[in-house]
């Protein structure tokens, strides 16, 4: 007997990714490097979504040169490395390289089909600035059986049980204690719970629910209470309104692509061989359970041959080679062999709905993750078809993060020429970086324009920050801060004027 999922029920955990919509702006050149270009977006999010280097992390006008320079390097890097470089060879960069721009085809995606779609209601606004103000006290109960959720539902519309009684219960069951909650505005909460919370008028001791939660669980909401704290000044209320507006576009926006996925997905689902299925969760299962610290080593070894001189060579690799050619599921009809889910994990690695999963929910977890993968396929089929793939904020995405790889390969190759007394990474920079980046600033003067007027105009922020994306396959939102050099001038290059924004 071969296992089934419906595809059109495993879409909505990817909603959620999209916690941002993608601003679709005319880009403002900065720098441009030969071919290379890094726009005033660009500048300002490698600085601020990652944590820079203390030599470069204060606002002030030097170490936002720095941050020009820095950026300016990775390019020259990059150049240096040529596009023909055999890291561009990998057939795993190429593939990582590849899942990057999907990734970023399908925020584009998102974008087109729901972001721009939402019409905001003076109804929806109007509540929602009210209830912005509000600083919620609340007790939440989690269901995780969807039929228990739809009795409890009933039972409470017909006044036959209590929140207070169900908690008493479900204290008594699990032995656990359900705290108070502090929710607000700017609390990280499902989309059901912000709806109920901050779209709808809410009354003190009401009970909400149960509601479907994105992680496919339900929870049971009561309202002890709220503290109302008033938005003083117009500053502060053109923050509370720009943040209502998107956070209320954000939940809109992704019940329109709900809708539209859904459409997408009809009737399609997967089936599992589970011979083969079972033997590959065993195969697999123990890696997923291995230290963060194992995982980076691992990966070190396999991506940049590190600590070893032949290519990592992952130890279940024997035991896969058995059934790389044996059918693992098929969609709609098309067989997925071993070897291609393989082949479709390199674009897209998977992403597990429960991270703190125990190891006997691993198989079904693994289910999941793949069907989301096959979900997001389809999702990425239908980006291609309309075109994304050349949207130019796709096209800078990769560019920088192929930039941010053939930099960071150069600096390996010349780090293996340099004896090591170990150097802080600042003094590393200093005796070493400083001047090969100053002759490669000279080696490419001709070729380095700057648009100094409007770099000057930008102002960075002091605060560290590290951005993720949430259920992508790649979380990461830039590359690492570069740190390549501490130089604070721009005496080098050629003033931008005139330049194609």
């Amino acid at each position: 007997m071969r296992s089934t999922i419906k595809l059109i029920l495993l879409f909505l955990i990817f909603i959620t990714s999209c916690s941002r919509k993608t601003e679709e702006v005319n880009e403002t050149i900065i720098a441009r490097v030969a071919d290379k270009t890094i726009s005033k977006n660009e500048l300002i999010r490698r600085a601020e979504y990652t944590i820079r280097p203390i030599w470069c992390r204060n606002d002030n006008y030097i170490h936002q040169k720095i941050v020009l320079n820095s950026l300016i390097a990775e390019k020259i890097m990059a150049l240096e490395a040529g596009p023909a470089d055999e890291l561009m060879q990998n057939s795993e960069v190429q593939a990582y390289l590849k899942g990057r721009k999907e990734q970023a085809m399908r925020q584009v995606h998102f974008n087109k089909t729901a972001v721009q779609q939402v019409k905001l209601s003076d109804k929806d606004l109007n509540t929602a600035y009210k209830m912005a103000e509000r600083t919620y006290s609340v007790r939440m109960i989690p269901i995780n059986n969807d039929e228990l959720a739809q009795r409890i539902r009933e039972d409470l519309k017909e006044n036959k049980t209590t929140f207070d009684a169900l908690l008493d219960e479900f204290t008594a069951a699990t032995e656990h204690e359900i705290e108070e909650q502090k929710i607000d505005l700017n609390t990280p909460v499902d989309d059901a719970i912000y709806k109920a919370l901050f779209m709808n008028d809410v009354t003190d001791e009401q009970v909400i629910g149960p509601l479907n939660t994105d992680k496919n669980q339900n929870v049971l909401i009561k309202v002890n209470g709220w503290i109302r704290n008033p938005v003083i000044g117009e500053t502060r209320a053109n923050q509370v309104e720009k943040d209502v507006r998107e956070l209320t576009t954000e939940v809109l926006s992704r019940d329109i692509y709900a809708a539209w996925v859904a459409e997408l997905m009809h009737g399609k689902k997967i089936q599992f061989n589970p011979e083969t299925f079972e033997k590959f969760v065993e195969i697999i299962g123990p890696d997923y359970f291995k230290s963060s610290k194992d995982r980076e080593n691992a990966f070190n070894k396999k991506f940049w041959n590190k600590d070893n001189n032949e290519m990592y060579l992952n130890d279940n690799a024997a035991k896969l080679e058995q059934i790389l050619d044996k059918t693992l599921l098929t969609v709609d009809g098309e067989t997925w062999t071993v070897r291609r889910f393989e082949e479709e994990v390199k674009v897209h690695p998977l992403v597990f709905r429960n991270r703190k999963m125990a190891k006997s929910e691993f198989s079904n977890e693994f289910r999941m993750a793949v069907a989301d993968l096959i979900r997001d396929k389809y999702i990425t089929a239908d980006a291609y078809d309309k075109g994304f793939d050349e949207n130019p904020l796709v096209e800078r995405n990769v560019n920088m993060w192929e930039d941010n790889l053939l930099a960071l390969y150069q600096r390996q190759k010349f780090l293996k020429d340099i004896p090591s007394n170990n150097e802080t990474p600042y003094q590393l920079v200093t005796s070493y970086f400083d001047p090969y980046l100053d002759s490669l600033r000279q080696k490419y003067a001709d070729q380095i324009f700057i648009d100094t007027d409007q770099f000057e105009k930008i102002k960075l922020t002091a605060v560290d920050m590290f951005v993720i994306q949430r259920n992508v396959p790649f979380p990461v939102v830039v590359p690492e801060f570069p740190q390549l050099t501490t130089h604070n001038r721009l005496d080098y290059g050629n003033k931008m004027e005139g330049q194609p924004k």
